[in-house]
Parts: C-alpha cells; structure tokens; sequence
C-alpha cells in the first residue's frame, strides 16, 4: 500500500515555506513504527506530484485560510486516481459537520493513532465504509448526505508513546536549509486562552513529552542531520517551569547546548531574571511573545489579563539585560481600538526599538475555533459555510496583505484608515528589523576582525613552525649526507677491514677468556692440595701460619695472602691471580710479566718466590 501525503499552502509564500509540515511527519513516523509502512508513505509539494506517484490512498493537512487549496487538491486526485482522501488539520477539527463531499474522511484533533487505524483498516479491505468506519474514534465521515461525528478518541499519553517525527520525508524539498534550521515541538497545547488563538481548544490540556525524550530527539537531529539551530515551536516552550529547568539541565548535560543554538516561545508575565538566565545557560540566543498591544484595555480584550503593558515591557528589558534577542508580535484591529489605542501601541513599539530586534504586527482575524470567530459570525463578517473560494480573505501574511478581502472588525475606522495605520506600523516594523540588521552587521564585523586577529596570530605561529621544521628538515638532511658518506666508505672497503678487526679482536677476547679459565682452575687445585698439607704438617715458620705466612693458608710472602696477585702476593685478602676477585680474574699477563702460566702437571709445585717473615 502506497500512501501520499500533501499539504494545502501557498507554495510561494516565504512564510508558509519556512518550516516543513511537522504533523505529517509524526504521521508518517506512528504508520512506519506500527504498521511497518517503510518508505511507502511518502510526501509531495502539489497534487500533480503526487498523481505522478500513482498512491492508493492520500492525506491532505490544511489550515483555515488554505481551506480552498486542500478543495481542489481533493478534486484533482480523485478525479486522476478515484482514490480515498483523508483530510485533517485544525480547519476541519473545528467545523467537521462542514466536510466537503471530495473527503471520504477527516480525523478530528490528534492524528497519530486515529490516521493509523484508517490505513489499517484501508489495508485490510481496501476501501472506506461507512460500515468499518462507524466504531472508529475521532473521525468525520460521509454516510450518503450525511457527515456522522464519532466519539472523541482519547489522547495519547503518553506523549513518548509516539515515534520521532519522520523528518526524512521532506528533506528533497527542504533541502540545506532545512538541516541548518529546524524546529520541534516538546509539548502539546497551551495553558492560555487568548480569544484570538484556538490551540486550547484543539489539544485539550497542554501536556508534555519527558525530559528525556526531548534530549533524545535533540540529539537525534543533532546526529542526523547536523542541525545548528533548533527552533522550540511550542505554544509555550516555559509553561511548566519543573519540566523546564529539568529538560534544560539534561539539554547541558548531554553537551547539546554547545553543539546547537535554541530558539523559544514565551510568556511576558512568566519571565524573570531566573528564567532568563536558565535560557541562556541552554543555549536559547532568541525568545518571542506576544506584545499584542500597548494599551491595557486591548490586552485585556485579546485575553491578556495577565501581560499588562508594565508587565510586557518588564519582560523585554529583563530579557535584554540577560543578552537574550526577543522578538515580539503585535495585533491591531480590535472592535475598542482607536487612534488613540493605535498610537499607545505605535509609541510601545517605537520605544523599543533596539532592544525588540524583530516586530510583526497583523491583522486581528477571525479564526474557527476561537472566539474572535464566534463574534466575527454573530457580527456576519463570516459564515461556517464559506465557498472555496473564500477562505483565503483570511491569510494575515503582512507581505501579501489585502485591504479589499481584509473583514474589518473595527468599527471606529473605515477600511482606508485602517490601511494607513497599517502601513505605518509596517513602516516602524522595517525600521525595527533595519535597525536589528545594522547591529547585526556591527556583530559580524567585530566578529570578522576578531577572527582576523586569530588568523594573524595563527599564521605567525604557523610562520614561527614552519622555521623550526626547515631547521629539523635541514638536520635531517645533514644527517642524511653523513650516513651516506658512511655507506660509500663502507663501499670503498672500510666495512669489510672494520669487520675483520672486530673478529680478529673478539677471536683474541675468546682466547684471553679461556686462559683464565684454565688459570682459575689450576689455582683452585693448588689451593686445595696446599690447604690439606698445610692441616697434616701443622703450623710452619709463623704465628697463626700454615706455611711462611701470617693467618694464611699456604700464605707466601704475606699476611691473609694466598699465591701470586697483586693484593694477593706481597698483599693483604687476595686469593689468586686476579685484582680484588675471589676467582683469578687477571690475566697472567698481569702475574707473569706477560706471560701465559706453565701447565701444571700433577706432582708438580709451581715456582715459589719465598720471603722470609718479618
């Protein structure tokens, strides 16, 4: 079974093309781990890609303001491959009894486990029915003229349950970028209800994935795919301060703070000089919130009761302090909101300027599943069953930004001012990221004259190395010329007579030793013949003497003298033939004038010169 996978953008939107869609990738990561799908799930960028690869069924994801797009995707593929297509995404979560007739299915809410069950159940019969479709949780589907709801399916818990996001589906049309720059999420949800934003109501309750699971993920990108920044995409990346402090300390221990540089989403009335401070030992270089606005009476409209205008301003500064790059958002068009209300913001953000490096202001816009939406349709600025061709007036990309289909919720200005006010905070928005780009400039260039230092130095020790190895390569050679001066004398003859009087001298050496050997010899006999003569006759000629000597045996010519030695004849404690030894170690030549010892024959007594005692 093939399954393709599309999602309804603007493909030539720089803002929608940021960041691939991460939510079919943890799609794609459930199927492959539980249904052992492999690389038969598989994602394109237009409907007629993937009609090329001919799937046998499709998922399709949009928002609301895409809605159209994902329409006539769904048209194109079932009109080219008559295929079941399956759509998801927080548009039709929000408004599932609206289906259009080109979708067999919608999965409602979070989709790992519901999209799952569907290809499961497409893979065991293939097709979709009303009938093996009725006791599946969490889906929209068509019976005749009917969209039937079924019961809400549980959420996943926990969070860990899930695979890795299969990141791999994108990387053909991410490419570089993509690896240099990602983002994850660590969390599901927001505690937080601003009117204007429907993530409360899409996830429930925020939960969280562990600690260690959020390591293990940012050190797989890390190993995978060699990412250098990473940007946290939660809705509130410090919502629970525990999971924070602990998920950032196991990001230091693991060394991960030194290898990326991290991005996250915060909350003005959350931050604080302990806060801060744990975002930067993390490695987090820039944060985002949501200024809204610079008057109390809009913020506290838009559900900001707790990020006051103090409080906003507060968080930037302590931010700022703590070397932290903070990036703020803002909304005008609210129904109270009027010059004066528009200039308190103006005057918030200008003040700013320089320590907000980044300013986005938008549109207020009405989105299903918030309560903006539910005023806008009260108001009938819009309807739930908006033709295909309607959802679109709802994009609020600043660049692309339309004043004809722009709904204006404002009543205190007409479309043509409310455009002037636009332009201008889009103005001071420029002038916020020009002013940025010029303190980034003066960073990269003190950064590039530091590194010219660094190389200046680097090549005055690499100059400085270079000398000391021309001298060792130069010993070398000289060292190199002797050896083969050497190898030619040895060549001319030299080797051959040096070897012949090695062995003429070792032959010598050989001859020496065996002398000795058989001088020690003798003398041992002697010594033994002499001692046993000594004990039968008794003493002779001396005091404590056995013959002629003082306290010797067989001592001749000297006190404790034995025969013959120098320290041994006419000396004290020497024993035979040998300077200081015990076992004759002195050649005769250095007893008999240079002269080898006569052989001694048995009866025979070597010559004794006597000297009469003292």
């Amino acid at each position: 079974m093939k399954v393709g996978l599309i999602q309804a953008i603007d493909i030539h939107s720089d803002v929608e093309n940021r960041y691939p869609p991460l939510g079919f990738a943890y799609l794609a990561g459930y199927a492959r781990k539980y249904l052992d799908l492999g690389n038969n799930i598989f994602f394109r960028l237009t409907a007629e890609q993937l009609i090329d690869e001919k799937p046998d069924i499709v998922g399709i994801t949009s928002v609301s303001h895409n809605f159209g797009r994902a329409i006539k995707h769904a048209k194109k593929l079932k009109e080219a491959l008559g295929i079941p297509v399956i759509v998801g995404g927080t548009h039709v979560s929000y408004m599932p009894a609206y289906m259009p007739t080109c979708f067999d299915v919608a999965v409602l809410g979070e989709g790992e486990e519901t999209f799952a069950e569907l290809l499961s159940i497409y893979r065991r019969d293939h097709e979709l029915t009303p009938e093996n479709l009725c006791n599946v949780q969490g889906i929209a589907y068509r019976n005749g003229d009917k969209v039937v709801l079924t019961p809400a399916r549980p959420l996943i818990s926990p969070l860990d349950k899930i695979p890795f996001p299969a990141r791999d589906l994108f990387e053909d049309h991410w490419g570089k970028h993509f690896k240099e720059d990602m983002h994850m999420f660590t969390a599901r949800g927001c505690p937080y209800k601003c009117i204007f934003c429907a993530s409360t109501q899409f996830w429930d309750r925020t939960r969280f994935v562990s600690p260690d699971y959020a390591v293990a993920e940012i050190q797989h990108l890390v190993d995978t795919f060699k990412v250098q920044r990473l940007n946290l995409y939660d809705d509130l990346f410090i919502a629970n301060k525990k999971w924070f402090r602990e998920t950032s300390q196991k990001i230091q221990d693991a060394g991960l703070h030194k290898r990326v540089t991290f991005y996250c989403s915060v909350r003005a009335n959350m931050v604080d000089e302990e806060i801060c401070a744990e975002l930067r030992r993390m490695n987090v270089d820039a944060i985002g919130f949501g200024a809204e606005s610079g008057n109390d009476e809009v913020l506290k409209y838009l559900g900001k009761k707790a990020a006051t205008v103090e409080v906003n301003q507060r968080a930037i500064d302590i931010a700022h302090a703590a070397g932290l790059r903070v990036n703020c958002s803002f909304i005008i068009g609210s129904p109270m909101e009027g010059e004066p209300q528009l200039w308190d913001t103006y005057n918030f953000i200008s003040s700013n300027v320089g320590k907000v490096e980044a300013v986005d202001v938008y549109p207020l816009n009405a989105y299903p599943g918030t309560e903006v939406w539910n005023e806008a349709v009260a108001r009938g600025l819009v309807r739930n069953d908006m033709a295909e061709d309607e959802w679109d007036s709802l994009a609020q990309d600043p660049a692309t930004f339309n004043i004809d289909t722009y709904r204006l919720f404002n009543p205190n200005l007409t479309k043509a001012q409310f455009h002037l006010y636009f332009q201008l905070f889009q103005e001071l928005s420029n002038r916020s990221r020009a002013t940025t780009a010029l303190k980034t400039a003066d960073r990269e260039y003190q950064r590039l004259g530091e590194h010219a230092h660094h190389l200046w130095l680097s090549l005055q020790n690499e100059q400085q190395a270079r000398a000391r190895a021309e001298a060792e390569t130069q010993a070398l050679r000289d060292q190199v010329a002797a050896l083969r001066q050497l190898v030619q004398g040895y060549e001319n003859g030299k080797l051959m007579k040096t070897i012949a009087w090695v062995k003429q001298t070792a032959d010598k050496l050989v001859v020496t030793a065996a002398n000795r050997n058989d001088h020690a010899t003798w003398n041992r006999n002697r010594y033994s013949r002499r001692n046993r003569q000594a004990h039968r006759h008794g003493h002779q000629n001396g005091p404590n003497s056995h013959v002629n000597g003082a306290s010797g045996h067989n001592g001749h010519n000297g006190a404790n003298g034995h025969v013959n030695g120098h320290d041994h004849t006419n000396g004290n404690g020497g024993h035979g033939h040998g300077l200081e030894s015990t076992s004759a170690t002195v050649s005769a030549v250095a007893v008999n004038g240079g002269h080898e010892p006569k052989p001694v024959t048995s009866g025979t007594k070597p010559p004794i010169d006597r000297v009469r005692p003292c």
